[in-house]
């Protein structure tokens, strides 16, 4: 199972429209929080919005997480050990006020389990691997990283 969520704060419809694509073409089974009331989809799972405790449910027992480039669900990917795919947002598209997202995964880009897509193709390409590696909590370079682009996002 696949594991997407866009945060509690904004709607991704771009992010949520690909995965329903890839479900489709693909026949994989997505579990996604959309925090869209009326968004409809028929190939995959959808919630507006999860309680924590389911949050962290689908968190723990999915293969994968698809998200947008925000810090809780890196550090949710970090807790579960959980690959992590990351399309971050992007102010030209009026998914986000700025684009602090694009900031935060240049910094954790080269992170290992963090995979940075920005288009389907790519986003879709990461889905169909089986070797995508966990995000891991041992790296204290990696450690550095979160907490360096946490301390950006508190800044901006």
């Amino acid at each position: 199972m696949i594991f997407a969520t866009v945060g509690t704060q904004l709607p991704f419809p771009r992010l949520i429209q690909y995965l329903e694509n890839i479900s489709i073409k693909h026949n994989l089974h997505i579990v996604a929080q959309t925090a869209q009331e009326n968004d409809p989809r028929s190939a995959i799972k959808y919630y507006n919005h999860l309680t924590p405790e389911m949050f962290d449910n689908y968190a723990r027992e999915c293969d994968c997480i698809v998200s947008h480039a925000g810090i809780g669900t890196i550090i949710t990917a970090q807790k579960y050990v959980k690959p992590l795919i990351v399309m971050p947002r992007k102010a030209a598209l009026h998914e986000h006020r700025n684009d602090h997202q694009l900031a935060t995964v240049r910094e954790l880009g080269s992170s290992t389990g963090i995979y940075i897509a920005d288009s389907e193709s790519e986003i879709e390409a990461l889905l169909l691997r089986n070797d995508l590696s966990p995000v891991r909590n041992t790296d204290s370079k990696q450690r550095d990283r979160v907490i360096c682009a946490i301390q950006q996002f508190i800044d901006a």
